[in-house]
């Protein structure tokens, strides 16, 4: 997973390149603060002592929301993303001779706002981001993948309500008229123990545990000043 996470990184450093070669970035946009909206992929995953005969693979979810920026200086922006995140990881079952069969799935709701830093490079086309990213929860279950006549389980009593991340990530910028599209790819990594502790008890799970995982994000932002005058100029 990491490896095709360093491909995706090296391919948007790639297209940056190649548009540095062909265009500059719209100059009258690059520091005007901006709105927009979110949207992309998530698979995160549990990190900690994983329960015996059992072990955590990740899960793709979905996550939505508002983006802003304001720019600092030259080049440099701070931003904020509220935004709707899913999460979730699945529990495989180790039957033996290198075998893992998918045995219950937990699934993780959060409002989530990032914090974040950008920076563009490669002629303002590419740009770096790091950031922390603060998770308040909203619902979680487990169900059963081997029945799906069990119920959904609520562990939400067991999950801290606030998580804390922090991320980094890489990304490239696109203009497509008024609107400027980012498409990004983003590695996160949980600070904070999710497990309440206040003696409960979830079934496969241990008792200490982080979430993270990786992101593709893509972000359409608006200028919220004067308009540009052009494409790529």
């Amino acid at each position: 997973m990491k490896l095709r996470f360093y491909y995706l990184i090296s391919f948007l450093l790639f297209i940056g390149m190649v548009l540095n070669a062909q265009t500059k970035s719209g100059e009258e946009i690059l520091n005007q603060p901006m709105i927009g909206i979110t949207g992309g992929l998530s698979l995160y995953s549990l990190s900690g002592d994983s329960p015996k005969n059992f072990s955590y693979s990740g899960a793709v979810k979905f996550t939505f929301g508002l983006n802003g920026e304001i720019p600092v200086g030259n080049g440099i922006k701070i931003g904020l993303q509220p935004r709707y995140l899913q999460c979730g990881t699945v529990l495989q079952y180790d039957a033996g001779n290198d075998v893992y069969i998918d045995s219950m799935q937990a699934n993780m709701n959060y409002i989530s706002v990032p914090v974040y830093l950008k920076v563009l490079a490669f002629n303002n086309v590419t740009y770096f981001t790091s950031g922390v990213d603060l998770g308040f929860l909203m619902n979680a279950g487990m169900k059963n993948l081997r029945d799906e006549t069990i119920p959904e389980k609520d562990i939400a009593y067991a999950i801290r309500k606030f998580n804390l991340q922090v991320f980094f990530g890489v990304g490239a910028r696109f203009r497509i008229g008024m609107p400027e599209l980012n498409l990004e790819a983003r590695y996160t990594v949980g600070l904070m123990n999710a497990y309440n502790g206040d003696n409960v008890t979830i079934t496969s799970f241990p008792a200490r545990f982080t979430m993270g995982g990786f992101q593709i994000l893509a972000n359409l932002n608006f200028p919220l000043t004067k308009s540009g005058k052009g494409r790529g100029k």
